[in-house]
């Protein structure tokens, strides 16, 4: 169960089991909606909204971002036993072709991770080492590679 608690005139408030939330800054409204066991399955910012495709497990398993009329594919999740890794999508213009097109490409990146579950190493499919760190045992990063 998840609780918004606020503050109004000395008296705080609880919400629960939120289901939409709206912030607001001087130039635009964001807003977030959650599924009843609290996953984030919708964000919208401006004119740019974001939706979290799901399993029924409530998984993360995709991100679609809507801008305007054009629908992107903007990440997958990779499982196995578990998060193994994600496919992130690039976008980029072939000017080679009359008229120009885009053209979409995939690299998934693997996690390896530690016996806690910690990303400790990300790789291409290649094998290339993207990213590499160590953790102190309270959490804060030792080094990075």
């Amino acid at each position: 169960m998840y609780w918004l608690i606020y503050k109004t005139n000395d008296i705080y408030c609880r919400l629960t089991y939120l289901v939409h939330l709206s912030i607001f800054d001087k130039y635009r409204e964001t807003g977030f909606s959650y599924d009843d066991n609290g996953n984030r399955i919708y964000k919208e910012f401006g004119t740019t909204k974001e939706f979290y495709l799901r399993d029924h497990t409530g998984q993360e398993l995709a991100l679609f971002k809507v801008s305007g009329s054009a629908d992107t594919l903007m990440f997958y999740h990779i499982y196995g036993l578990g998060l193994e890794g994600r496919a992130e999508q690039t976008w980029s213009w072939n000017y080679e072709t009359e008229p120009p097109q885009i053209e979409r490409s995939e690299e998934p990146i693997y996690y390896i991770k530690d016996h806690l579950g910690t990303i400790r190493v990300t790789i291409n499919k290649q094998g290339t080492i993207l990213f590499a760190a160590d953790y102190w045992p309270y959490g804060e990063k030792m080094a990075e590679y």
